[in-house]
């Protein structure tokens, strides 16, 4: 039996927005039970696309291992993803990146571009999946970041961070 999901919170900010789909970030969370990267598991927390103050972790679909990466935000989790989403798009939409181009910013961007040789913008929506960590208190966010990027060990080669 595959892994079990957790219901997700509803995306307040379409529904309060406007009615119809949810917003691009929440149709990229995940909603999983556990993160995984070569074989060391975290537990999620979930959220939506309006929670604040949270630990992420971003997985590439297109790797079968060496695919996580970790990070944090005090501001709403979409503002995050978005600014994730469009440092992807002007990276790979940049003449000839190199590797001295490569910044924690854009490594998401970098990753797709060099790793998978994707060159187009919307493979960031087709390729990454987001979940949600931990929620605390903005003062608590870089503690954890850290905990969980040594929990998954996604630190470069092992992962994305």
């Amino acid at each position: 039996m595959g892994p079990q999901i957790k219901p997700a919170i509803p995306c307040t900010h379409s529904l309060e927005a406007r009615p119809g789909p949810c917003c691009q970030t929440f149709q990229l969370a995940n909603g999983r039970e556990s993160v995984t990267n070569n074989g060391r598991s975290v537990r999620t927390s979930g959220g939506n696309c309006t929670t604040k103050n949270v630990v992420y972790s971003v997985t590439c679909k297109l790797c079968s291992s060496n695919n996580a990466y970790v990070g944090k935000t005090d501001a709403q989790f979409r503002q995050r993803v978005n600014g994730h989403r469009n440092k992807c798009h002007k990276f790979v939409k940049a003449q000839a990146p190199s590797a001295a181009d490569i910044f924690d910013k854009n490594i998401l961007g970098a990753h797709l571009y060099f790793h998978h040789g994707v060159e187009e913008e919307a493979a960031f929506n087709r390729h990454y999946v987001f979940d949600i960590l931990y929620q605390g208190s903005p003062e608590s966010l870089r503690k954890f970041e850290q905990s969980f990027m040594n929990d998954l060990g996604s630190l470069y080669p092992s992962g994305l961070n």
